[in-house]
């Protein structure tokens, strides 16, 4: 009886090719719950600096980058903005809320 020789990784492969492939699906899938842990954190760090008058409650199963948070004692349901968009400041935004400058009134006929 002859023997055939293989090539010793080939052989590795055979025996073990099962087991590297479970251990890569587990990797595989393991960096992607820490991806998206990491997007959703960056998510509601934008979100709340966007937002700085308002308190964050929590995430949104309603879209994608929706948060309910609480502004003007009322919640509402805000969007990360995207970087084209025009958005108010903080500033200007406590000068809303806060008014440093005193506005003239008119008086009620």
């Amino acid at each position: 009886m002859t023997e055939v020789k293989t090539n010793k990784y080939v052989a590795w492969f055979s025996e073990n090719g099962f087991t590297t492939g479970l251990g890569l699906v587990f990797f595989a899938i393991i960096g992607t719950l820490v991806g998206d842990v990491i997007s959703h954190r960056n998510s509601v760090q934008d979100v709340s600096k966007q937002n700085a008058g308002c308190i964050y409650l929590e995430s949104s199963d309603l879209g994608a980058e929706q948060h309910y948070m609480i502004c003007d004692g009322q919640i509402v349901l805000k969007r990360v903005a995207e970087e084209g968009d025009v958005e108010t400041t903080t500033e200007e935004k406590l000068e809303e809320v806060v008014p440093t400058e005193a506005k003239p009134t008119t008086p009620a006929k």
